[in-house]
Protein backbone atom coordinates (compact mmCIF):
# COMPACT_ATOMS: atom_id res chain seq x y z
CA UNK A 1 0.00 0.00 0.00
CA UNK A 2 1.80 3.66 -1.12
CA UNK A 3 -0.16 5.51 1.57
CA UNK A 4 -0.61 4.97 5.55
CA UNK A 5 -3.57 5.86 7.19
CA UNK A 6 -2.58 9.09 8.75
CA UNK A 7 -3.86 8.23 12.21
CA UNK A 8 -2.32 5.15 12.60
CA UNK A 9 0.42 6.95 11.66
CA UNK A 10 -0.18 10.00 14.56
CA UNK A 11 -1.19 7.57 17.20
CA UNK A 12 1.95 5.24 16.71
CA UNK A 13 4.55 8.63 16.94
CA UNK A 14 2.89 9.64 19.93
CA UNK A 15 2.55 6.35 21.45
CA UNK A 16 6.37 6.30 21.25
CA UNK A 17 6.57 9.08 22.80
CA UNK A 18 8.06 11.54 19.28
CA UNK A 19 4.98 14.10 19.49
CA UNK A 20 2.08 15.36 21.26
CA UNK A 21 -1.20 15.82 19.41
CA UNK A 22 -2.11 19.45 19.64
CA UNK A 23 -4.84 19.63 17.13
CA UNK A 24 -6.52 17.40 14.59
CA UNK A 25 -7.81 18.82 11.14
CA UNK A 26 -10.02 17.52 8.80
CA UNK A 27 -8.97 17.27 5.21
CA UNK A 28 -10.99 19.09 2.31
CA UNK A 29 -9.63 17.27 -0.90
CA UNK A 30 -6.42 15.99 -1.88
CA UNK A 31 -3.93 16.77 -4.14
CA UNK A 32 -2.40 13.85 -6.84
CA UNK A 33 0.33 13.31 -8.79
CA UNK A 34 -1.06 13.21 -12.04
CA UNK A 35 0.06 10.04 -14.12
CA UNK A 36 2.47 10.61 -17.47
CA UNK A 37 -0.39 8.49 -19.08
CA UNK A 38 -3.00 10.77 -18.50
CA UNK A 39 -4.52 13.08 -21.29
CA UNK A 40 -2.35 16.75 -20.56
CA UNK A 41 -3.10 18.46 -23.81
CA UNK A 42 -5.32 21.13 -22.28
CA UNK A 43 -2.49 21.95 -20.05
CA UNK A 44 -0.32 22.72 -23.39
CA UNK A 45 0.39 26.52 -25.29
CA UNK A 46 -1.53 27.22 -27.73
CA UNK A 47 -0.12 27.16 -31.35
Amino acid sequence: MAYNDFGDVVNSVELAGLVTTVAKLQERFVIKASDQTEDQSWMQSPP
